[in-house]
């Protein structure tokens, strides 16, 4: 039993002394790996400072890095690697080589002394793409640029749930992504063809709200009642042809195949008045409509900038903005089918003349006067007076000045109108007098008669 206990102590002791080495050695032969490996920033700048350069952000990986980067096609494109977001721990890049593999393509290393340190980095000048790839290999240090490896989205069209629909209803249609390696899709859009195939000219919903967009992953896109009623001009129905395609940063994508389904106009057409302009802020503004295709008696319903107006069931609306700003109002009217018409209307104000004020009240025959008018909300002001000359000058938009001139000795009354480039703001004016008064001194002279020499 004893010499039982002496052979455990014994192996506690060697245990005490060598475990921790055995255990750092086994740690370290786990975590053996590329002696390159660890994390990396992309620096670059379009100026041969390296103070100017900005992260493209970080990579990790054993020994090969890669970033895909928007760069400057008409200059260099100054870069280096650095084991932080911060220039002062760039790489020294003096021994590393570079390759380009656009065509053309310059490229060199770069070396610049700030505050007595060397820096040492790369760059690169090409006209052929803005998006490239740069690789940096650690275990060789090298880099290469490359023409982006991104390319453009492939898409196909799913069916549509509703090919036939019913009067005047919105359509569905399924898009989705058929092609890995198109990354960083931003959106889908779906071409619409009037009685043909669609061209990449015609008419387009877009969908936007996908990202992250997933291969294969089916994104339903709606064409609103509005935009196909748009298509449909006066026609009361055409067949539709849809292709969709996609976007990401190497472009859009080509048509996809081909859909179609019969679009079927509501024959309630409505028009509202006025259709734009502008409205008076913290005034009345009348909207009234006409109405044809409805069957029976129509009903109404209006809405400002998409909320439906509580109330507002007839056939006109009386609406007073109370903030400046642009106002969609709608309204629609529903027969066997509704219709609609939205008017875009945006605010005003009143044009104002605070002040009116004289050089002097008093001149004589053609001496001047001048008149300034302050104003605000105006475009336009116009100084008249029966039997003067006055020539308008705009100093600022608050400011307006006029030049007055009389030949004849009388009390002038001067008009200042401001107004807006819509009458539906309306005008100000002011009204100053200015008497014109025979020049005595000059009278005198005439009366006194030439002088003998």
């Amino acid at each position: 039993m004893k010499n039982i206990d002496q052979t455990k102590n014994k192996l506690n002791t060697i245990f005490k002394r060598y475990g921790l080495i055995l255990s750092l050695l086994f740690i370290s032969l786990v975590y053996s790996g590329s002696a390159w490996g660890g994390t990396y920033y992309l620096l670059m700048s379009t100026n041969s400072n390296p103070s100017t350069m900005t992260s493209k952000g970080s990579q990790t990986a054993d020994d090969e890095y890669e970033w895909t980067v928007t760069v400057q096609t008409s200059g260099n494109n100054y870069f280096g690697i650095s084991t932080s977001d911060s220039y002062t721990n760039l790489l020294n890049a003096s021994g590393h080589t570079i390759t380009c593999n656009l065509s053309p393509c310059t490229s060199s290393g770069q070396h610049y002394n700030s505050d007595g340190i060397d820096y040492y980095f790369k760059y690169f000048s090409s006209n052929q793409s803005s998006t490239v790839v740069i690789r940096y290999k650690a275990s060789t240090t090298t880099y290469t640029i490359s023409a982006s490896s991104i390319s453009v989205p492939v898409v196909r069209m799913g069916d549509i749930p509703t090919p036939n629909p019913a009067t005047n209803e919105a359509v569905t249609a399924y898009a989705y992504l058929a092609k890995t390696g198109c990354a960083n899709v931003t959106k889908l859009r779906i071409y619409i063809g009037k009685d043909e195939s669609p061209t990449k000219s015609s008419p387009y919903v877009e969908y936007t709200t996908g990202n992250p967009y997933s291969i294969n992953n089916e994104y339903a896109i709606t064409i609103p009642v509005d935009s196909l009623d748009k298509i449909a001009g006066v026609d009361d129905s055409f067949t539709a042809y849809i292709k969709a395609t996609g976007f990401n940063s190497a472009g859009e994508s080509e048509l996809s195949d081909e859909l179609t389904f019969t679009y079927n106009a509501c024959p309630v057409v409505v028009q509202i008045s006025p259709s734009s302009g502008e409205m008076l802020l913290d005034s009345i503004t009348t909207f009234s409509t006409s109405v044809s295709g409805a069957s029976g008696t129509p009903t109404y319903k209006w809405y400002v900038n998409n909320v439906e107006q509580s109330g507002q069931t007839s056939s006109t609306f009386d609406f007073t903005p109370t903030e400046a700003g642009s106002y969609a109002v709608k309204v629609e009217v529903t027969g066997d089918c509704t219709g609609s018409a939205t008017a875009n209307m945006t605010t005003c104000n009143s044009p104002t003349i605070s002040s009116l004020t004289l050089s002097s009240e008093t001149t004589t025959p053609w001496e001047a006067v001048i008149i300034t008018a302050t104003v605000a909300n105006t475009d336009n002001v116009v100084f008249t007076a029966t039997g003067a000359t006055i020539i308008t000058t705009e100093n600022s938009s608050t400011e307006w000045e006029g030049k007055f001139k009389a030949g004849t000795v009388k009390t002038y009354v001067v008009t200042a109108t401001a107004t807006s480039s819509s009458s539906t703001c309306g005008s100000d004016t002011e009204t100053v007098e200015i008497d014109v008064e025979a020049d005595l001194v000059r009278s005198v002279n005439s009366q006194d008669g030439p002088k003998n020499p």
